[in-house]
């Protein structure tokens, strides 16, 4: 198909054969009110992950982006955390399985690594106030019952 703008011709057929044939990276850059690191580090720990110094993260097709922390997440893409002026900013590509196991594990837009962040600096405040917390987790059992057994 052929489309005549002005004096440009488009031919949108190959437009999208070039998109097949091209590679893309969804990194996205989530900016919150993450300050603490050690915060953050027992938050992704509590999800299984692993934060860590680092210079950089490997993101999609193993192109490596600038950071001061990062975020191994098992099965996953690397999160970078980066710091500046005080506040940490996380950074990774949702794309693909790799990024679909980073959402899995902290949430879409980080939205379960925010709350065990929270949490834990709810926690950390009480106590300095002189509180004690106590936590209080539910398990739920089923039991399967075989009729004539």
């Amino acid at each position: 198909m052929w489309w005549t703008r002005g004096a440009h011709h488009v031919d949108y057929s190959k437009i999208n054969q070039r998109r097949k044939n091209t590679t893309m990276s969804h990194q996205s850059k989530i900016s919150t009110d993450f300050k603490d690191p050690e915060m953050l580090k027992a938050a992704a720990e509590s999800l299984g992950c692993k934060m860590e110094k680092a210079s950089s993260y490997e993101g999609y097709s193993g192109r490596r982006h600038k950071c001061n922390w990062r975020i191994l997440v098992p099965g996953g893409r690397d999160v970078g955390v980066i710091e500046k002026d005080g506040a940490l900013s996380l950074s990774t590509d949702w794309y693909g399985r790799t990024g679909r196991k980073v959402a899995e594990t902290m949430g879409e837009n980080f939205d379960i690594l925010k709350r065990e962040y929270a949490v834990r600096k709810a926690i950390q405040n009480t106590s300095w106030d002189g509180w004690t917390v106590v936590e209080k987790k539910t398990v739920t059992i089923e039991e399967t019952v075989h009729a004539g057994n």
